[in-house]
């Protein structure tokens, strides 16, 4: 007996012949693929889209069967033939029932786990979902799912659905009233990195970093720091030239738009970033944040990890640096720097580690910067009653969430409207990249102090109407314009995509052509989540020209891609590539080659990617218990119900050469020549 490191299911070896089902269950065989055409036990089973690879290169494929009570299973020849090492029977009980079964593929697995935790952030409805039968998707199901599957229990119960009390005919929406509410951290499991936030009346506002991708600089909202939505960004194209358009071998990764500082003064909302490659600083103002309509302002050098500050007596700083933190006054305008005004070292706190992210308050007549400091990401705080006066420091965040390692850090402080306080920061959390959690702020002696007891909760109660927040969906490109979870790597060419000239579909031109997926152009990507998620696209192939490259990608630096490419006789192969360039440590080349693991012919223009995402798994608790298992999986379909897998795991890594978490882009770039086409549903 062993258990199955993919599902966390007890994997049973027998060389019997057969075996009788002592209870309703499913049964898997992971099968030799060098064998499994030839065995005729086999042919009552049904192949799924998942494998195993061996410690010495073999795979086995995985098929299933449905097995009721007393069933006799034949498991191929009685023992003694070499065929009986071939096989491995897992058996899960309680497996009649379709709850459970969230995505509807005939297995329960971390996938439905995954895909109903999108759910419960989405507020969406889901009958194999509800596992309790209480008549909506909720955190509890996601815990009975996760029992379930960590064998504790065997059945879900249920719970009486509460009678609905007759209501009067209304014209208005009924909004229902905040309450108590459990919320579990991580509060985004996705790459929203250098958050920085507001809160104006009963609205909050936040930022976040997204490098190169563009649109840029997101902006979120929320009412209760716990369910966000994306409202807008800020600009379309920050800059317009070979570094941002990705052209003549140059780029922006690892660079771009980075830890941007928000706030608010008498009605209008200002921004600061930095951006290295251009060698530049940008202040942006808006008098409506939520409009996307932003005043821009260039200032030269590199500012960096600013945040602005507006003292009480009407004057403007930034507070800004690494190691050595400074300070330079702005002007009344906050479109630049006042001539003649402050500009001087504030502290020192290189000794500390990075002492960097400065997020600056006045509050109760101290003057706070907030830092990160030793590495293992910790947070520090530093104080001075005086803004120009000597500052003394604290670290008061050291921990990470629950049983993951990596420190939380790079993040502020903000109050509630009934004057409690909290503070968002990021934990680095392997391949998909770095998410955010909610931590309780109390006060001694005016000292902050951070989490419950020295760590941060891995729950915490809410006065809310919670919905989640949800940075990636599905889209059946049937808009004119795209949902705000889209982003292009580098600044687009508007002119060769469309989501008009063929209804429901977005349609990718090839235009300038490219060596490798790191050098081509119009790549549409979105944020992966965590602890497992899926992307699947139908594509229409047929208007690819030779050396045409078209699919999905897992991108970062260590990417795999699934698409079609034309080779030189204009014969279409189906592929599975990595990058050949990966650099194994540190910050690598930034650029790719593509790596064929394995192709395939193709048989029809119409066909079916997709990638399967594994970063973590759940504990009974509903907690992280495996952590950075950080693999991939890809597939193709001629129909996009029968998959099968292709090329090979791949094992990503995060990497500062890009700076960003995973996301999915869908890509169609030309090696040869442009005019060739694809489109996208």
């Amino acid at each position: 007996e062993y258990i199955c490191s993919a599902c966390d299911s007890k994997l049973y070896t027998d060389s019997l012949g057969s075996f009788k089902a002592g209870a309703d269950m499913t049964v898997y065989a992971a099968v030799d693929s060098r064998i499994n055409a030839n065995l005729a036990w086999l042919k009552s089973w049904t192949k799924t889209a998942e494998s195993i690879t061996t410690s010495n290169g073999v795979t086995l494929e995985i098929f299933r069967m449905n097995a009721k009570e007393a069933d006799t299973v034949i498991l191929g020849t009685n023992g003694g033939s070499n065929e009986s090492a071939n096989y491995i029977i897992l058996a899960k009980e309680g497996f009649a029932s379709e709850k459970g079964d969230v995505n509807a593929d005939g297995v329960i697995d971390i996938f439905d786990l995954g895909r109903a935790k999108q759910m419960v952030l989405k507020s969406q409805q889901n009958m194999a979902a509800d596992l309790d039968e209480n008549g909506k998707l909720e955190v509890r199901d996601l815990i009975l799912l996760t029992k379930w599957l960590h064998h504790q229990i065997t059945v879900f119960p249920t719970v009486e659905k509460p009678s609905e009390p007759p209501t009067e005919p209304t014209t208005q929406p009924v909004i229902e009233a905040a309450k108590p509410t459990a919320i579990a951290n991580p509060l985004i499991w996705c790459d929203v990195p250098d958050m920085d936030y507001i809160r104006v009346g009963d609205t909050y506002y936040m930022v976040s970093t997204t490098m190169f991708f563009n649109p840029g600089v997101p902006i979120m909202k929320s009412k209760d720091l716990v369910s966000w939505e994306l409202c807008s960004y800020v600009y379309d194209t920050l800059e317009n030239n070979d570094t941002t358009n990705l052209l003549n071998g140059k780029n922006a990764y690892g660079n771009g738009q980075w830890a941007t500082s928000l706030r608010y003064k008498n009605g209008r909302f200002y921004l600061f970033f930095a951006s290295n490659d251009q060698g530049k600083s940008y202040i942006f103002q808006t008098d409506d944040i939520e409009s996307g309509k932003w005043e821009k302002h260039t200032l030269n050098g590199v500012y960096h990890d600013a945040s602005l500050f507006f003292d009480d007596d009407g004057k403007n700083y930034l507070i800004y640096g690494s190691g050595t933190i400074s300070i330079k006054q702005l002007n009344s305008d906050v479109t630049d720097f006042q001539p003649g005004g402050v500009s001087k070292v504030l502290f020192k706190g290189d000794w500390q580690g990075l002492c960097e992210g400065s997020r600056f308050y006045k509050i109760d007549g101290y003057y706070y910067d907030c830092i990160i400091g030793k590495w293992p990401r910790s947070e520090m705080v530093f104080r001075s009653k005086d803004l120009l006066g000597t500052y003394e420091y604290k670290t008061v965040m050291s921990c990470g969430v629950g049983t993951y390692g990596a420190g939380c850090a790079q993040g502020g402080m903000i109050e509630t409207a009934d004057g409690k306080w909290y503070s968002l920061m990021f934990q680095d959390h392997g391949a998909v990249g770095r998410i955010p959690s909610l931590i309780p702020v109390t006060w001694v002696d005016h000292w902050p102090v951070f989490g419950v007891n020295g760590k941060i909760p891995t729950s915490l109660t809410i006065n809310t109407n919670y919905t989640g927040t949800s940075l990636a969906c599905s889209d059946e490109f049937n808009e004119t314009a795209f949902p705000l979870v889209w982003q292009w790597n580098h600044n687009p060419d508007n002119t060769k995509w469309s989501l008009t000239e063929r209804e429901g579909w977005l349609r990718l031109k090839t235009g300038s052509t490219a060596s490798d997926l790191l050098t081509a152009r119009n790549s549409l990507t979105q944020r992966t989540e965590g602890p497992a998620c899926t992307s699947s696209v139908k594509m229409d192939v047929s208007k690819m020209k030779t050396g045409d490259y078209a699919g999905i990608a897992a991108f970062q630096e260590v990417y795999g891609q699934v698409g079609v490419y034309v080779d030189g006789s204009g014969t279409k192969k189906l592929f599975m590539a990595e990058n050949g360039n990966a650099s194994a440590e540190g910050i690598g080349a930034k650029a790719g080659k593509t790596k064929i693991i394995e192709e395939k012919t193709l048989t029809s223009d119409t066909v079916y990617f997709r990638i399967d995402y594994k970063f973590s798994t759940f504990d009974q608790n509903a907690m992280t218990s495996s952590n950075d298992i950080d693999k991939a999986n890809f597939y193709y379909s001629y129909d996009g119900q029968n998959w099968t897998r292709i090329g090979s795991e791949l094992s990503m890594k995060y990497k500062l050469s890009l700076f960003t978490g995973y996301r999915t882009a869908i890509f169609n770039y030309a090696t040869k020549q442009s005019g060739g086409y694809v489109d996208v549903d």
